[in-house]
This record gives C-alpha cells, sequence and structure tokens, in this order.
C-alpha cells in the first residue's frame, strides 16, 4: 500500500476514535498500526538518504536534508513508542 493513503486512512481512523471518545485497546491498536506505517516510512527514508549519500541520486536539496528527514522519522517513531 503506498504510504500517503496508509497514513490518511489512519488520520481518519484516530479522527472517529477522538469523536467517540475510545481510549482503550482500539488506541492500542491504532497506535500499533502507526507504527508499523511510519517503520515503512523509516526505511524509504533510510535508503533514500543511503543513495543520496553514495551519489546514487542527484538532488536540489542541502546535502543535511536527508539526514534530518530520516532523524525526525526515528524521533516520531520513538514518540509513537513511548505513547
Amino acid at each position: 500500500m503506498a504510504l500517503a493513503p496508509r497514513f490518511d486512512k489512519l488520520e481518519a481512523r484516530a479522527d472517529k476514535a477522538q469523536d467517540k471518545g475510545i481510549i482503550n485497546k482500539n488506541l492500542r491498536i491504532l497506535i500499533q498500526d502507526e507504527i508499523k506505517a511510519t517503520n515503512s516510512l523509516v526505511k524509504l527514508k533510510d535508503t533514500i538518504a543511503d543513495a543520496y549519500q553514495q551519489c546514487k541520486v542527484q538532488a536540489l536539496f542541502l546535502p543535511i536534508w536527508p539526514d534530518h528527514v530520516v532523524r525526525e522519522a526515528y524521533h516520531f517513531l520513538r514518540e509513537l513508542r513511548e505513547y
């Protein structure tokens, strides 16, 4: 499944849970699903950063950007796991 639609579905589920006031096992399941989706995103960002560092990808962004994006993804993943 493509990442953007996957996160859109997760967001819709979170909104639905919030509207219903659900803070139980359904929330835990949602967080686990978000962790799985975020892991996929982290792997993609890692792959892009590695390819950029090995000069397999040419881009117009600053050299530190891929590293920043990967660190940001790991930070979000850490936040999810602590929740």
